[in-house]
């Protein structure tokens, strides 16, 4: 099997190799590089994945299973990071459906090192940090999938307290979803005009400081 990746991306490769940074088969910080990373390990663990399959390797099942559990871990790793940094970039990144299944059925815990692309509706909570001291904020967002709130990653909606129902579609790896698409509605509980505020205070107690940068 091979995968659709452009003479771009295997120039970069190239240079990231030939550079002597951080190899492809270690995890490394995210970076504009990272969909490329993770684009090579899908191509190394569907090569040793037809290797499997065809009967042909050199080294015996378990060391083959043992390698491919390696790739799988490095990839998710670098992929769970990069569905907070880009979303649909970790959409486009997953690895197609029939491989990901197969793959499933051969390694340990798969719901923790391989995505699953789906439609997930529920409550979305969003939640704005804001950093006065160094003059930024972070969005963070849950939505409630059956009864585990789940970290998700989408750049479309707009900040919102009051629980809207969402619909999103898109991969998910663990307590994770990137969406690349979806819709939104406005909860049963959620008014439809007027200003939104909410005030959260932060307190301090001496074994939990306020994390530095935040007011009180």
């Amino acid at each position: 099997m091979e995968f659709p990746v452009g003479r771009r991306i295997a120039r970069t490769v190239a240079v990231l190799v030939a550079s002597g940074l951080p190899g492809l088969s270690q995890t490394a910080p995210v970076t504009p590089l990272s969909e490329v990373r993770i684009l090579a390990i899908n191509q190394q663990i569907a090569d040793r994945h037809d290797v499997a399959v065809s009967g042909h390797g050199e080294a015996g099942a378990d060391t083959g299973d043992v390698i491919l559990t390696g790739l799988l871990q490095q990839r998710a790793a670098i992929l769970a990071d990069l569905m907070e940094t880009n979303p649909r970039a970790a959409v486009e990144s997953a690895l197609p459906d029939d491989l990901r299944r197969d793959l499933a059925s051969h390694v340990p815990d798969p719901g923790e090192l391989l995505e699953v692309r789906g439609e997930w509706t529920g409550p979305l909570e969003t939640t704005v940090a804001d950093d006065f001291q160094h003059h930024r904020s972070k969005t963070l967002r849950t939505i409630r999938v059956g009864q585990r709130d789940v970290k998700l990653f989408w750049d479309s909606p707009q900040a919102s307290v009051c629980s809207p129902s969402v619909t999103v579609r898109g991969i998910r790896l663990g307590d994770r979803i990137a969406a690349d698409s979806g819709d939104t509605s406005p909860g049963n509980s959620c008014p439809t005009t007027g200003d939104l505020k909410t005030a959260v205070l932060l307190l301090s107690y001496p074994s939990t400081p306020v994390t530095e940068g935040y007011t009180q």
